[in-house]
């Protein structure tokens, strides 16, 4: 049995960021709608270990440089031609990867053309910065293997081939079409990531990272957000009778959510760690509190009915370990990565770049529902 670290997605407070674009984690479900369009290792992207924003001004310093090359390269980088054909290839994937992701989570369609986040920046603007990024990071990585001597298995090799079978076979025609994938282009790329990998596995093998049981204790938390939402305008005051009436129900031998429920309101089962909510008032309750503890919390506009199910919940600790060990490790590749970034040229065409366009969607809610409909006929 798979346990999984999961979190009270609910508590909404500002200091969570919800809103702002995340990086795409595929699903299975994602898996069967666009095949293995998520070549890369899904890597976090800006902010903490990116190093996105010194490589985006280098890549504004080229966009007025003369292209020298053909238009059929649409980058060169530390002396290798990338065609533009690969990098419509790594574009059209990250289309489909966001649009899936939208349309499975949200049921929304994508509007290419609306701000990223507080910047300005487009979506589209992002993701084709982000694609620029991945490809340099891994062109960058595959030639650092050839200079150490780092090459694949047979069997690595073959499950490229594999790979490269499975995604031709598996993936949505609109996608292959639109990323025009041959595969000579997708084994080529799979090879490239699979070198990649184990340069990154190389260097943070020799790190050392370690991680303390207590920088990753998690307490297991059920939670009731009591907020006054259309349809339901209430006052803070309201809000806390409302609180007060629930714990008291708990307390007397009905679960937190059964009290939940009989006063219109939900209550949810997370983790909660260190540093998940910025250290604000809300996991500092939840992380002070002990093994059958009730709280309340009054806490900008909402108020929180808490209980403790647990203040160790071990596996999702040793989950927890494993996540901060992968954060602390590309934080740390990334800085050796971006120690060999002075010496190597990067060039880029913008006209190849700007010839990329999201404006057709690879994927709409009719694809979602066809694919959903024929996952609950195969479960009858």
């Amino acid at each position: 049995m798979t346990v999984e670290r999961k979190r009270i997605n609910h508590i909404r407070v500002k200091e969570m960021g919800f809103g702002h674009i995340r990086r795409i984690y595929m699903t299975a479900l994602i898996l069967v709608l666009s095949g293995c369009v998520c070549l890369s290792g899904c890597k976090k992207r800006g902010g903490e270990g990116t190093g996105g924003s010194e490589m985006e001004e280098e890549q504004n310093d080229n966009t007025e440089a003369i292209w020298n090359y053909g238009e059929e390269i649409g980058a060169v980088v530390d002396g290798e031609e990338i065609t533009a054909e690969e990098i419509d290839f790594y574009a059209y994937c990250q289309q489909a990867n966001y649009e899936a992701y939208s349309l499975l989570s949200y049921r929304q369609e994508l509007n290419w053309g609306d701000a990223a986040d507080e910047s300005g920046e487009t979506m589209e603007e992002k993701v084709k910065k982000e694609i620029q990024r991945e490809i340099e990071r891994k062109v960058i990585f595959s030639h650092k293997a050839k200079e150490w001597n780092v090459t694949l298995t047979q069997k690595e090799e073959k499950e490229v081939e594999e790979k490269t079978e499975k995604f031709l076979k598996e993936s949505d025609k609109k996608l292959l079409e639109r990323s025009k994938a041959d595969s000579e282009l997708v084994k080529k790329i799979y090879t490239r990531n699979a070198l990649y990998e184990k340069v990154y596995k190389k260097i943070g093998g020799q790190l050392g990272i370690k991680v303390t049981q207590e920088e990753a204790k998690q307490a297991k938390i059920t939670a009731v957000e009591l907020s006054s939402i259309q349809g339901r305008e209430k006052t803070k005051e309201q809000l806390e009778k409302d609180a007060s009436a629930i714990l008291k129900m708990a307390k007397r031998g009905k679960t937190l959510k059964i009290a939940a429920q009989a006063y219109g309101y939900s209550a949810s089962t997370g983790n909660v760690g260190k540093g998940d909510m910025s250290g604000n008032e809300l996991e500092q309750a939840c992380l002070s509190m002990k093994t059958g503890e009730y709280k309340l919390l009054n806490y900008l506009e909402y108020v929180y009915v808490l209980y403790c199910d647990s203040d160790f919940d071990k596996e999702a600790t040793e989950l927890a370990k494993e996540e901060i060990k992968k954060q602390k490790t590309e934080a740390k590749v990334t800085k050796i990565y971006e120690s060999w970034q002075g010496d190597i040229g990067v060039e880029w065409n913008q006209t190849c770049i700007d010839n990329v366009s999201f404006d057709k969607a690879i994927f709409t809610i009719e694809d979602v529902d066809k694919v959903q409909n024929q996952e609950t006929s195969q479960k009858k």
